[in-house]
């Protein structure tokens, strides 16, 4: 795996991608009074896949991808396109840190791969607002546990963003239904002044909130469109 300094520098990068898709799709969405939008970001080492579920208020306007890369995964793309330029190989890691920043300097092709962390999905209400789950299965069976989110703005109700993290032998053992409505009662019931059944369950109407379980934790904070981080939890 990369040296220190490399995997700063491409958190760093993703988190400069992610506030620039942030930035976009929350103008965006302001000029629509009943929509609201989440920006995903990872800057764990695993792997997922991404699942929309239907909505129970609104419409999808944009869907999130259908995967987010790791660290890791990133490291390994930026280290293949390296060798390859370079017609050498293997690379150390000083080597592809190298490489790696001097294509920073100007634009290349590493700010896709540095993309491929990050996605932003967008819904739109009418009447009764707009209602949101998303799921991240993960890639590496090594990750225990799902990550559900959740981005709602009902009239007259709640607005606000919420996290379930959950192990995978628990949620495997459930039925749930194609709105995931299990899902978003339990991370409702996290809402502020009710008890919150674990650490790996928030619900934030604006302040920063980090729900942490197992190997994995989310910081997010809701406003008018809702950044969820992905890292470890070390």
């Amino acid at each position: 795996m990369a040296d220190p300094a490399t995997i700063a520098a491409i958190i760093g990068a993703i988190a400069t991608a992610a506030s620039t898709a942030a930035t976009t799709i929350q103008s965006e969405v302001a000029k629509q009074g009943s929509g609201i939008a989440s920006t995903l970001v990872n800057e764990s080492d695993f792997d997922w896949t991404v699942t929309s579920y239907e909505l129970n208020h609104g419409d999808w306007m944009d869907h999130p991808s259908n995967a987010l890369s790791s660290v890791k995964s990133i490291y390994k793309m930026l280290a293949s396109e390296a060798e390859q330029s370079l017609n050498k190989g293997p690379l150390t890691p000083q080597e592809v840190s190298q490489y790696w920043q001097l294509k920073y300097v100007a634009p290349g092709t590493t700010g896709a791969f540095v993309r491929s962390a990050t996605t932003t999905y967008e819904m739109r209400g009418a009447g009764m607002g707009s209602e949101g789950l998303v799921k991240l299965t993960p890639k590496d069976p090594s990750c225990d546990v799902y990550v559900f989110l959740l981005v709602r703005k009902i009239p007259g109700g709640v607005y606000g963003a919420g996290v379930s993290i959950l192990p995978r032998s628990q949620v495997d053992s459930w039925s749930i239904d194609t709105y995931g409505t299990s899902i978003i009662k339990r991370i409702m019931d996290a809402l502020p002044n009710q008890p919150v059944a674990h650490e790996g369950e928030q619900f934030s109407t604006g302040a920063t909130k980090t729900a942490k379980n197992g190997s994995v934790k989310v910081t997010f904070a809701a406003a008018e469109s809702v950044e969820f981080v992905i890292a470890n939890n070390a």
